[in-house]
């Protein structure tokens, strides 16, 4: 409530300007006649659905094996493995994304649906970017969805062990460079550890909404990176722990995989009448919007190292959520 004065509305939230949804390319998914697949119409709503919504899978392209072998003479050939022991197989589940406001039930002449909805398409990013770093969602729903920290057996560089920032940097673009095709790839990162790599001067630019390192990997500085390491599985596949963060400060994951696809829905209202949503003990009514989300890369690529940022630093705060 509003104590005197004029009453007007707020400024609108702001996404952050460079993020996964900035960087990542737009999902789309293509027929096997390479044209992109239509969504089918929602009677509800005379729109569609997109065809993603109730999820999707596909066989990647970029992995397998490529080689070369002499001109005449011998049918001998070298063979290269382009990516060993990753899942060519890419299979996910969508999640959604939602946002709330609570406000007084009594009426104030502002438009609710408006207020979750624009505090949705601000934290949209941060709400994709953390389920798909820490993967909370896809672990307790038993999922087959890809997530950073979910890392392949062996694929932490350097065994696990901490290095310098523009060393770490140089390992994951090292090991994107080996592996698959070679081609472009990304590297997910905290806000700290990419503005080490800026400070090292370390060849990284930005370009509009998108941050590039030299050989034009895209590097992102996710709101909802945390740098926790990779979470620990036992022979049933099921996860035991990892999936930490340092306590002390000091050191943060990042992660390196092939080119990152996001898929984002339509924003819908949820509790479009009072009585449906309102709190009869606080007096209050609460308003949220909800969207479907997916978020996946083609499973060739997917390497992890552990970064030592120099200073300890703690108080830094966490959102959990």
């Amino acid at each position: 409530m509003v104590f005197g004065g004029t009453v007007a509305r707020g400024p609108l939230p702001e996404a952050p300007r460079v993020s996964l949804l900035t960087s990542a390319r737009p999902g789309v998914l293509v027929g096997e006649d390479g044209q992109p697949l239509e969504g089918r119409p929602n009677e509800l709503t005379g729109g569609t659905v997109p065809p993603w919504i109730g999820g999707y899978g596909y066989r990647t392209r970029a992995c397998g094996t490529a080689g070369a072998g002499v001109t005449c003479g011998d049918d001998s050939q070298t063979e290269k493995v382009l990516v060993a022991g990753l899942d060519e197989i890419v299979s996910v589940v969508p999640w959604y994304a939602w946002a709330g406001d609570v406000c007084s039930s009594l009426p104030n002449g502002e438009d609710l649906e408006a207020r979750a909805s624009g505090l949705l398409d601000a934290s949209t990013a941060h709400e994709v970017e953390r389920e798909f770093w820490r993967g909370d969602i896809t672990t307790a729903q038993g999922w087959p969805n890809p997530f950073l920290a979910d890392l392949p057996p062996g694929n932490a560089l350097n065994g696990g062990t901490a290095v310098p920032a523009l060393a770490a940097l140089g390992a994951l673009q090292q090991a994107l460079a080996n592996t698959g095709t070679g081609g472009r790839g990304m590297i997910h990162a905290t806000h700290r550890t990419v503005d080490a790599w800026f400070a090292s001067h370390s060849g990284l630019r930005r370009e509009g909404l998108t941050i590039y390192d030299e050989f034009d990997n895209i590097v992102v500085p996710g709101t909802g990176y945390d740098g926790s390491s990779p979470v620990e599985r036992d022979g049933n596949g099921t996860v035991t722990g990892g999936g930490e963060t340092d306590p002390a400060g000091r050191n943060a994951w990042a992660y390196a995989t092939d080119v990152a696809d996001v898929f984002v829905g339509g924003i819908v209202a949820v509790g479009r009448f009072p009585w449906d949503v309102l709190d009869r003990s606080k007096n209050t009514v609460e308003t949220r919007a909800e969207r479907i989300v997916a978020a996946s890369w083609e499973r060739c690529r997917h390497y992890g190292i552990n970064v030592d940022l120099g200073v300890a630093i703690t108080g830094i705060p966490e959102r959990t959520a």
